[in-house]
């Protein structure tokens, strides 16, 4: 169901940002409170969205592209990156996915969106 949500198309970015945050609680609290004595590596939910992180991301990117103004998409990439950055620190998943989902957020904005924040800052 949370991937549903975090991939509907209708959804405002707000949205998205609040769902990625309450992925990562779950994430968190599966990895951290594993209850399984037999495998401690053992996690239900974290394997099971690291098949669909692609598919994810790919929405949340496209959601960013439809931000106005360009500017704020800059904020945007921001908390998305910071989650990632979260992932990394907790050894999540490995770094170059982590990167590979970054990635997609980052190339889905142009220079555009910096250079309209730069003007904004002049004018």
């Amino acid at each position: 169901i949370l991937t549903e949500a975090l991939t509907l198309r209708s959804s405002p970015i707000e949205l998205k940002i609040a769902r990625l945050y309450l992925l990562s609680d779950v994430l968190y609290n599966d990895v951290m409170y594993n209850t399984s004595p037999l495998d401690e590596n053992f996690s239900v939910y974290k394997d099971e969205f690291k098949s669909r992180m692609k598919k994810i991301f790919k929405s949340i990117a496209s959601a960013i592209d439809r931000v106005d103004p360009p500017p704020a998409r800059v904020n945007v990439r921001t908390r998305v990156g910071r989650v990632l950055g979260t992932w990394a620190a907790w050894g999540l998943y490995p770094d170059e996915a982590i990167q590979r989902w970054g990635e997609i957020v980052s190339d889905s904005g142009s220079l555009d969106d910096l250079e309209g924040f730069q003007e904004g800052a002049e004018a």
